[in-house]
């Protein structure tokens, strides 16, 4: 058995070592990577978070002043740019090129993540966007700031019945309360449901919102697969969002789309524009088995979910924090806030919002 391993682990090594020089043969400047692992070790390992890893690759010392930098994903070559330049020319002009992500979902496996427009592979890709982006129009998004008006209404009765004056040992969880919040902003401008997650902490949004982001290892080693390894998905049978809540968000959303349809109720929300979607489409003749309708059409309020969820709560929560640690800045947003309403006559619109000028540069730089 040794006898056999032997020439095995020095085929392994010939062509490691030979897939590792891909950049120096190209003549561009790499990271040393790990055997095996490429730059991913520190990730992998879970000694790092993905940005502190990308951050280093950025700052590699002898890339110097240069465009980009070469990497390996596990043994795959792959760039990490540096210029802006280049990334606005490859996000614009020469898009069409690259419009496809490296990163797989299982299409039968993963309904949810794979019929999304984060995972979706040219052509379908393409013909999806085209046909969903003129229903979110700056006309749409502004009739959805109601509800989420309605939501803050919601939190601000939650906190008002909070001790936060009295009691000293009082400890609020922001974390917690901008996941409440936003949960219930996703179920109602996404879903056209009232989450109610401040009177329900432990409904059903919430859970699964929970359990969709749960982290363990081997969730993690899943995303590992899906982001890094794509073309393992459908033999490792990986997935983005777990069966339980895939048939949550599934049986959820069939059931207020025909709800919806049936009554022909109008909120100005994600199912108003998926139904239109719907049936402006449904008509029309195809070549291919398609059909703008079922997980589809699922798949779209599910990316709402997954994406403005965590990313959402998770700024808002280091903003407030970033708040409490600079009272200066806290009271100076607060009279901005204060000056804007007082103009609009206690009214929140779009429009005020996008007159916070401080806001937004706390928001940006939160995001930094």
């Amino acid at each position: 058995m040794s006898i056999l391993c032997l020439p095995l682990l020095v085929l392994l090594y010939v062509y490691l070592t030979y897939r590792y020089r891909y950049w120096l043969r190209h003549g561009v400047v790499d990271v040393k990577p790990n055997p095996i692992l490429g730059n991913l070790g520190c990730l992998l390992r879970m000694q790092c978070t993905s940005a502190h890893m990308i951050q280093a690759i950025y700052n590699y010392p002898e890339a110097g002043d240069r465009p980009f930098v070469g990497i390996y994903l596990f043994h795959r070559p792959a760039l990490l740019l540096r210029d802006p330049e280049l990334i606005k020319r490859i996000l614009s002009r020469d898009f069409p090129k690259f419009s496809n992500r490296f990163s797989n979902s299982d299409y039968f496996g993963d309904p949810l993540a794979s019929r999304n427009l984060f995972f979706l592979k040219n052509p379908y890709w393409k013909e999806i966007r085209l046909k969903l982006t003129p229903f979110f129009t700056s006309g749409k998004l502004k009739q959805m700031c109601s509800l989420i008006e309605e939501v803050g209404l919601n939190l601000n009765e939650y906190l008002l019945k909070m001790p936060l004056n009295g009691d000293k040992s009082f400890q609020l969880e922001l974390k917690e309360l901008c996941s409440l919040y936003t949960t219930d902003v996703i179920a109602t401008v996404a879903f056209g449901i009232q989450a109610n997650s401040f009177k329900y902490p432990n409904g059903e949004f919430r859970h699964n919102g929970r359990e969709i982001f749960r982290f363990s290892t081997r969730r993690a080693l899943n995303l590992g697969v899906v982001f890094f390894l794509p073309y393992l998905v459908s033999y490792l049978r990986t997935k983005v969002v777990p069966t339980k809540q895939t048939e949550f968000l599934r049986s959820t959303m069939n059931r207020i789309l025909e709800e919806r349809e049936k009554s022909g109720m109008k909120r100005h929300d994600l199912i108003d524009i998926l139904i239109e979607f719907k049936n402006q489409t449904k008509n029309q003749p195809r070549q291919d088995d398609l059909k703008f309708e079922g997980d589809l059409l699922v798949a779209q309020a599910a990316i709402f979910f997954i994406a403005g969820f965590e990313s959402t709560s998770t700024t808002m929560s280091f903003a407030l924090y970033e708040l409490a640690k600079n009272p200066e800045m806290q009271e100076r947003l607060r009279k901005e806030v204060c000056d804007a309403l007082n103009e609009s006559r206690g009214k929140i619109t779009q429009q005020i919002i996008e007159s916070l000028e401080y806001m937004q540069m706390i928001i940006d730089e939160t995001l930094r």
